[in-house]
């Protein structure tokens, strides 16, 4: 990170280096005069270090802006002097006129309001607005100095000029001296995409397999509960609130950091496509690629929501406190605190059946986001290791082989095949059979009415629909 910073401050003062180093000649001091310290402050303001679509589209803003701007300060200076025609005696040779500084700080005043109006409702518009307000407020804070039009004609010319100049030191730095591609940008966001997700996928299987044996209703050690683990109050809603484990921390840290770039991309997609480049990849190519990235990150997205989804449970059966000082604990069904470890038990052995399966399609996945990496050479090649058996890597092919989709199709279709012992654990632990199940299955109760059995199968319920929501988005 700070590597990327010490590049951005050096492309960033180029340019105006080169403006402060032509400004010594005395030839070029001649033309711009006392504005020429506008040049290199124009040249930073204009955002020489964007990559080269951003910054092309800024620079039309750009001079669009400035032109909109000479031709405002125009009319300002003109109007100014008009006032000062009207307004000066007869004979008068005073060079202050309060009616011409008054005409000119109307316009300043007007144009700061309608440009930081445009400003807040264009984003998009910052950079420009920026240099419209500075070319402006030059112009009539000179404004009131002139006679005639003509020298506030003169005035307007040198700003352009000065302007123009900073415009074509910093175009100069961003096509020649250090030339980005906006492609270049996103090949690098994408190839950024597949190692995060590859790190959302392992700090996934991290967390699923801690609730193999944690206690994904737990409260603070020695609050809420007393040392035999009853609670210590009457009340659930007076015990703590759950504390979230390092595994589930690191869970939603690391699908934060992927919606984060995921909103990067999506924002420097487009410049990427608009771009002409010579390469394999054209704008179709890039938003097909765009399109199954977020194909992946909804999944992703849901996992994460599984924490929310154990602390809800433990609110609504009163064993976590509410972090929101509401009271959602339901009378069907809240449970005492000594099922609690029963409720814990039954999910330890669910996830133990899944840690299998589940390890088996994260770890084909993870290879075939590297096989992908590979593929559009957004990632290295793995470089094989001395020692290695040939006749090994033959029968298992690596990310970037030729046969290594078919080898994917045998591992998705190992998953599929241990997919259903989940359930099948599950209702061992129920001791429902298939029969019975769909017996269970078929009763309905009003929601106001539950008798004990009815909201024990209503809680068997919401453990089968939790089982089959993990099962399907890691499938």
């Amino acid at each position: 990170m700070a590597r990327a910073l010490l590049t951005r401050i050096v492309r960033g003062s180029i340019a105006p280096a080169i403006a402060v180093a032509f400004f010594q000649a005395d030839s070029v001091a001649e033309i711009y005069a006392t504005l020429g310290y506008l040049v290199p402050i124009v040249s930073v303001i204009s955002m020489p270090i964007l990559p080269r679509a951003k910054y092309l589209q800024t620079l039309i803003f750009n001079v669009i802006g400035i032109c909109i701007g000479a031709a405002m300060a125009l009319l300002g200076i003109w109007s100014g002097v008009e006032a000062r025609k009207h307004t000066t005696p007869p004979g008068s040779t005073a060079s202050y006129n309060s009616s011409q500084s008054a005409v000119c700080a109307i316009w300043l005043f007007f144009n700061i309001y309608i440009v930081n109006t445009i400003r807040a409702k264009v984003p998009a518009l910052q950079i420009p607005v920026m240099l419209y307000s500075i070319f402006t407020n030059v112009a009539f804070t000179f404004g009131p100095l002139f006679a005639t039009v003509e020298q506030g004609e003169s005035l307007v010319k040198r700003l352009l000029i000065a302007f123009l100049t900073a415009f074509a030191l910093a175009t100069g730095v961003n096509v020649l001296i250090f030339p980005i591609s906006c492609r270049l940008v996103v090949f690098k966001e994408q190839a950024a995409y597949l190692q995060a997700i590859r790190g959302t996928l392992k700090a996934q299987t991290v967390y699923l397999q801690s609730l193999e044996s944690s206690d994904m209703f737990a409260s603070p050690d020695g609050v809420g509960e007393d040392s035999n683990g009853q609670e210590s109050g009457t009340d659930s809603r007076e015990k703590a609130p759950n504390v979230v484990s390092p595994e589930a921390a690191a869970l939603k840290g690391a699908v934060a950091g992927l919606r984060a770039l995921h909103g990067k991309l999506f924002a420097d997609l487009p410049f990427g496509k608009r771009e002409t480049a010579w390469g394999k990849l054209d704008g179709k190519d890039l938003g097909e690629i765009f399109d199954l990235l977020r194909e992946i990150l909804v999944p992703l997205l849901g996992v994460s929501t599984i924490t929310d989804i154990f602390e809800r449970i433990g609110e609504r059966r009163g064993w976590i406190k509410t972090t929101d000082h509401r009271d959602r604990t339901e009378a069907w069904e809240h449970l005492p605190i000594e099922k609690k470890m029963e409720e814990k038990r039954v999910w330890n052995e669910v996830m133990k059946t899944l840690h299998e399966p589940f390890a088996t399609v994260t770890a084909a996945m993870d290879e075939g986001l590297e096989h992908v990496g590979v593929t559009l050479e957004l990632l290295p090649k793995p470089k094989k290791k001395v020692g290695d058996d040939l006749e090994a890597s033959d029968n298992n092919p690596k990310p970037g082989d030729k046969d290594f989709a078919k080898y994917m199709d045998q591992k998705m279709l190992d998953f599929y095949a241990k997919r259903g012992e989940t359930l099948r654990q599950w209702a061992r632990e129920k001791g429902l059979s298939q029969a019975e199940f769909d017996k269970a299955n078929s009763r309905r109760a009003e929601p106001e009415n539950f008798t004990p059995d009815e909201a024990s199968h209503r809680r068997d319920q919401q453990q089968l629909y939790l089982i089959l929501f993990m099962e399907h988005l890691v499938s």
